[in-house]
């Protein structure tokens, strides 16, 4: 996990938005970004679409992974706020 000095965590107080309703929202952006991933890997390239452009089809697979690389990142990114946020 990631050291918790590269996040800025919330204060919880009574002003603010409980503890509970930010780890809500954040699982709650988790499971849309586990959505976006899966229609992502949907949408992958398929050679057949590329064939008559030989050279496009390996550039347009690593164009696809970085996507998916992105997106990655921002689910673990809000799944370690959350259990940080849980830890407060």
């Amino acid at each position: 996990m990631a050291d918790t000095s590269e996040r800025t965590l919330p204060t919880i107080h009574l002003n603010g938005s409980s503890r509970q309703r930010l780890v809500k929202d954040a699982q709650t952006a988790y499971s849309a970004l586990n959505a976006a991933l899966e229609t992502l890997c949907a949408m992958r390239p398929h050679q057949r679409d590329y064939y008559v452009s030989p050279d496009t089809w390996a550039p347009a697979s690593e164009e696809h992974s970085r996507r998916i690389e992105t997106v990655l990142q921002v689910r673990d990114e809000i799944a370690h706020w959350a259990v940080d946020v849980q830890n407060l």
